[in-house]
């Protein structure tokens, strides 16, 4: 396809995702034979014109000849192209964003398709104008890693190297170079950093720094100060860190490998009887020769079936300290009289009675062997967890600061090497962001200078109910204190309580306060009262925090502690206030930097802080019960969750979740061993592999600040009986997952499925053609075409098949301004009260109601402009819902809900249900409820409100309103044509209900022809200060729809207009208050707006009257009812059987 005759293969444009790529190609392939002037329109030669445009529309999908069909030259041609398949819009740019950050190295196809995908979406983004940085690039290139890559990249931050885009990417495709085809990813190694600095000449980096010697160039660990000897020239080359076919977490991993000759492990820690190796140096992969320090038995924890575990002593096991894993020998294991049977799915080994003693499981090729991994961090935790211990203890205290707590504090002792541990706490709770320049200067003695600010609102409230914290910080110790608070109110409260305690303490004066300029500290009570003790206020000016920069770091600081210490303990959000509480408790007994490493206790008290009883926040603990509260056969201590210090007592302060109290007790034995693993010292891979059904909704948030994202998803308890359940009960939605629809064109075309989506393109296109949608025509000039898009949909029935491929061409009306290419964007849309009404009227006078559907209904109408509308929902009848959702042979009951159920919010995390599909069911259930079945309403309506946040509880309330429509499956609205009546209105409201916020519920219902034609239950807005109140509140609400029901009954009828609309309602008091001289101080507070019905009485468009309790129809949608009422309720509302419509000639059914 070139003018030498020979084809240059370039991929024929398909659409946008491959506009890019296409362009850039053909813009090269046309400028080869001077072609390109064409385009732009510089050249207009005939023959080269004439060449230049069949270029173009060869290297074009047909399917895309639509675009350019109608044009004559090659630069409208690429004109055309570019407005339909150039990236534009924010739509474009949030698309091509969420790409770039959900890609990762484990759903790419290799390192090199992991790099092209991250380039390419930068790419794209920078051709649409969007600025994407390039340390931020590299850094998420970064972020895309598994946990693997872990020690590189802690070898990237120990070089000291400017990151970017170009050296990650060269980083890594080096790496994978140097890496055999069947090697798995990045093994840790000492000299990690040495390779990359070899990459970036340019780096004057002193490389990482020991902790031990303070000098630069080695690790702790590696430290010749230790070892006492000096450094070797061999360390100083730098010599390539290697790949190996073993991951990182091999390294607490045995593998039976019949390539072995001996039995090896890199750990030393777990020989037993210790000897000199008859074997001094061992040959590996690539001829590469490793030293063999010493041999001895390593004892193998084997888990048995029952749960527990057996010992096996391998003998003669060599000390390789270089070795990337550990190896068990197969000729050494049959050697020994055993035997090794190896199969599909791993290997198994025999001892010389045939009975199984081990297995493996095939992974990646390698045989791992199943072992106890908890005994073996059992055994290393003793030497080596100290450090993070400690970390953790400290509300995840930074380590180079957990080091130096031997010199500024009592109680603590730490292991000789000092190495650093990766925390996944951390790294959940902490995010990366530019620091507050420093005022350059610091108070001269204490209470000089005190910071403030308020934290909030928290999005949770605390367990008491508050959602902010006040800090005060003396400049000059750095001492905070923190007062958990519920509203900004009480700050000055907080302040004065702070005021009297520390100048009573130091015998001292606050001379200076400062804050920012919020309300809370800019208000005449707090600056009388600043005025009256003589203390100075130094606001902030609007708008720059960073006036008040020790006060806003020390909210981050204490926040992102709290969420540390929170995530590691995997407790709830509603513990924030305990969790900061305790952090300032740590912050204030650890060193910093500010003070030259001295702790702010110390400059506050004179005295070195002990920390010998500091304690990881939410680990469990067994608390003392005293023999006062037990009894001789009671427990003598139970299972607290421990949340603080306390400052009153000498003791710790501590949750009892199940009685929700608070317990202070120093009598009790911690269990901090309990509390999971984060730290990443060593790469720990769950020997069980488990799978997570993907959760049917996913609420997606902007981040608080400006940050790179960990990948790492936090695993919510879920319960298994549920979720089995779910499993086998949803097969639609598990398909539609399991069955991702194309996003693109191209994704269809390239599909299995391509034949099944060209049908259904070609019927769409068909059926566009047919009535006439478009006529092709030259683009006006000045004129814009908005481009268009295939959606692709498959349909699937209730078992999960595919019945439907479905095919629509949308245009993008994102990219349409009002006034240019639209002026009207209101669609109107009948309310379901009027179909009711209007089946009513054919009811009564005995008329035939045809149902009818029109095919392709958007394309049907003459329009001045062009107007855009989605799709409407389709509807499912309850046999559909009950055999969409599992239900359908399901034990009926004849009640919606038990009349003495609650509904509450979910306390803690591990109370939500995130596999179940309860959004979908209330989706099917409210169009039932508001369409023909108004006995569900109160309930539906109710569960409704825990979409976000279903707990067990909901579920299985859910679940009986199926079994609920199982039961009443053929139940109608039934409409007399016989009755003479008017419309009729019953309301209620029951007091205080809700037992979270004590509002009331509102239910009316308007019944005609014996029938409802229109319904309602809902929360009020306000709370009620008597059922008085909540009855008047909801007769307003019932007389509202009442005036919109007399409108439209005059609409048909105008004599009707004289007759009032009777409203019934069953509180007597609340009737008594339209008569104006009943109103009396006792309703005054009762809102203006709801006595407009005076006003509407006055008129006679409303009639009130009173109607007993026991007969009230509303009832049935302001709480749940036993059977007798619920059933009479119902028939009241005109719901009957289709065996009772059936005996009566004269009903209509709905």
């Amino acid at each position: 396809m070139s003018s030498n005759g020979s084809l240059i293969q370039i991929e024929k444009l398909t659409g946008r995702d491959n506009w890019t790529s296409w362009s850039f190609a053909v813009q090269a392939y046309l400028e080869l034979d001077d072609l390109w002037e064409c385009v732009q329109g510089t050249n207009t030669d005939p023959k080269k014109e004439k060449k230049a445009k069949s270029k173009l529309i060869l290297l074009v999908d047909p399917i895309n000849f639509i675009h350019i069909q109608d044009v004559t030259t090659s630069k409208q041609i690429w004109e055309n192209l570019s407005k339909a398949f150039q990236d534009s819009g924010l739509l474009r740019k949030v698309g091509l964003l969420r790409d770039l950050n959900d890609t990762n190295l484990e759903t790419s196809t290799s390192v090199e398709d992991y790099v092209n995908k991250i380039m390419s979406s930068a790419h794209k983004l920078r051709n649409i104008g969007f600025s994407v940085d390039d340390e931020w690039l590299g850094t998420l290139m970064l972020a895309g890693l598994p946990d693997e890559y872990k020690p590189m990249i802690m070898g990237i931050e120990s070089s000291g190297v400017k990151i970017s885009a170009d050296l990650i990417k060269t980083k890594l495709l080096q790496e994978i170079k140097a890496t055999p085809s069947n090697s798995a990813p990045y093994t840790s190694n000492k000299n990690t950093q040495a390779k990359f600095k070899n990459i970036q000449h340019q780096s004057k980096s002193k490389g990482p720094r020991c902790f031990n010697c303070n000098k630069h160039g080695h690790h702790g660990k590696n430290c010749w100060f230790l070892k006492n000897k000096p450094q070797s020239k061999e360390n100083n080359k730098g010599f390539v860190a290697a790949f190996s076919a073993m991951k990182l977490n091999n390294c607490i991993n045995w593998y039976v490998d019949s390539g072995a000759s001996m039995h090896m492990t890199m750990h030393k820690d777990l020989l037993e009887n210790e000897t000199i190796s008859p074997i001094s140096k061992i040959k590996i992969t690539d001829n590469k020769t490793l030293h063999v320090e010493s041999c001895g038995d390593v004892i193998l924890h084997i888990p048995n079936e029952d749960g527990g575990s057996s010992e096996i002593l391998v003998k003669n096991v060599l000390y390789v300290p270089k070795l990337p894993t550990n190896l068990l020998s197969v000729s050494k294991i049959i050697k020994s009289g055993c035997k090794v049977e190896f199969n599909k799915t791993g290997c198994s080994v025999h001892n010389s009675n045939n009975q199984k003693v081990a297995t493996a499981n095939l992974i990646n090729d390698t045989y791992r062997l199943n072992i106890n991994y908890s005994k073996i961090f059992a055994m290393s935790a003793i030497a080596e967890s100290t450090t993070h211990l400690w970390h953790q203890r400290l509300g995840h205290l930074n380590y180079n600061d957990v080091h130096k707590l031997p010199n500024c504090t009592t109680g603590v002792k730490l292991s000789s090497q000092k190495e650093k541990y990766v925390c996944t706490s951390c790294l959940e709770g902490k995010q990366t962001r530019q620091s507050f320049p420093s005022n350059g200067s610091r108070a001269n003695r204490l209470l000089e200078l005190v910071h403030t600010d308020v934290c909030g609102p928290i999005q949770v409230a605390s367990i008491g109910g508050a959602r902010y914290f006040t800090t005060f910080i003396d400049d000059f110790s750095r001492k905070v204190y923190v007062y958990i608070i519920k509203s900004k109110a009480e700050v000055l409260e907080k302040f004065i309580q702070y005021k009297n305690r520390v100048e009573n303490e130091l015998n001292k004066k606050i001379k200076i306060l400062r804050s920012d300029n919020g309300l809370e500290y800019s208000n005449k009570n707090f600056a009388d009262f600043l005025k009256n003790n003589g203390i100075l206020h130094h606001t902030s000016n609007p708008y720059t925090p960073q006036q008040n920069g020790l006060s806003e770091r020390m909210n981050r600081t204490l926040v992102e502690r709290a969420k540390c210490m929170m995530f590691n303990a995997d407790l709830s959000k509603s513990y924030w206030a305990k969790a900061v509480t305790t952090a300032a408790y740590i912050i204030n007994r650890s060193p910093t930097h500010a003070l030259s490493d001295i702790t702010p206790h110390e400059v506050w008290t004179g005295q070195k802080p002990d920390l010998s009883n500091i304690r990881i926040f939410g680990c469990p603990a067994m608390v003392h019960i005293p023999k006062e509260k037990r009894q001789k056969l009671d427990m003598k201590s139970r299972q607290l969750i421990f949340v603080g210090y306390s400052e009153c007592t000498k003791g710790y302060r501590f949750m009892d979740p199940k009685a929700n109290k608070a317990v202070i007790s120093r009598d009790v034995h911690f269990l901090e061993e309990n509390i999971k693993n984060t730290s990443s010292n060593t790469d720990y891979e769950d020997p069980l592999d488990e799978t997570y059904l993907p959760s049917p909704s996913v609420n997606i948030s902007p981040a608080n600040e400006t940050g790179i994202k960990t990948r790492r998803q936090r695993k919510l308890q879920t319960n298994n009986e549920s979720s089995s359940l779910y499993i086998c009960m949803n097969g639609e939605f598990t398909s539609s997952l399991l069955n991702n629809d194309p996003q693109s064109l191209e994704e269809a075309l390239q599909s299995n499925e391509s034949e099944k989506w060209k049908q259904a393109m070609k019927e769409e296109y068909e059926s566009l053609i047919h009535n006439n949608t478009w006529s092709l025509v030259d683009l006006p000039g000045g004129k814009k075409g908005i481009p268009c898009k295939w959606v692709f949909k498959r349909k699937f029935d209730h078992t999960g098949k595919i019945t439907r491929y479905k095919a629509r061409l949308v245009i993008k009306g994102y990219k349409q301004k009002k006034g240019i290419d639209y002026n009207e964007i209101y669609a109107p849309v009948v309310r379901y009260t009027s179909i009711r009404y209007l089946i009513d009227i054919a009811a009564k006078y005995n008329l035939e109601i045809h149902q009818m559907d029109a095919i392709t209904a958007f394309l049907q109408g003459d329009v001045d402009e062009d107007i855009y509308m989605s799709q409407p929902p389709t509807f499912d009848r309850e046999e559909k819902i009950l055999t969409r959702f599992g239900m359908d042979d399901c034990k009926p009951v004849w009640t919606p809900c038990d009349p003495n159920t609650q509904l509450k919010r979910a306390e803690s995390e591990e109370e939500i249900l995130r596999n179940v599909p309860y959004q979908e069911a209330i989706g099917c259930l409210l169009y039932l409820s508001q369409g023909t079945r108004p006995d569900i309403t109160y309930i539906v309506n109710s569960l409704s409100r825990y979409n976000g946040q279903p707990t067990a509880e909901h579920w299985t309330t859910l679940k009986r309103v199926f079994r609920y429509l199982k039961a009443t499956i053929d139940y109608k609205l039934t409409y007399h044509g016989n009755s003479e009546g008017n419309i009729t209105g019953y309301c209620d409201a029951d007091w205080a209900s809700h037992s979270e916020d004590r509002r009331s519920c509102t239910g009316y219902v308007f019944i005609l022809q014996g029938a409802a034609i229109s319904w309602c239950s809902k929360k009020q807005l306000t709370i009620a200060l008597s059922s008085t109140e909540a009855e008047y509140t909801s007769l307003a609400t019932a007389v509202q729809e009442a005036i919109w029901q007399k409108q439209l009954d005059e609409d048909y009828w105008p004599e009707s207009s004289a007759v009032p609309i009777v409203v019934y309602c069953d509180n007597q008091s609340a009737i008594r208050i339209l008569d104006s001289e009943s109103y009396h101080q006792r309703s005054k507070h009762i809102g203006v707006r709801y006595h407009f019905i005076r006003e509407r009485i006055a008129d006679k468009q409303v009639l009130v009257k009173y109607q007993r309790s026991q007969d009230m129809t509303a009832d049935i949608l302001t709480k749940g009812l036993h059977r007798p009422k619920h059933e009479a309720f119902s028939v009241a509302m005109g719901l009957r059987s289709g065996e009772n419509v059936g005996r009566n000639a004269d009903m209509r059914s709905a």
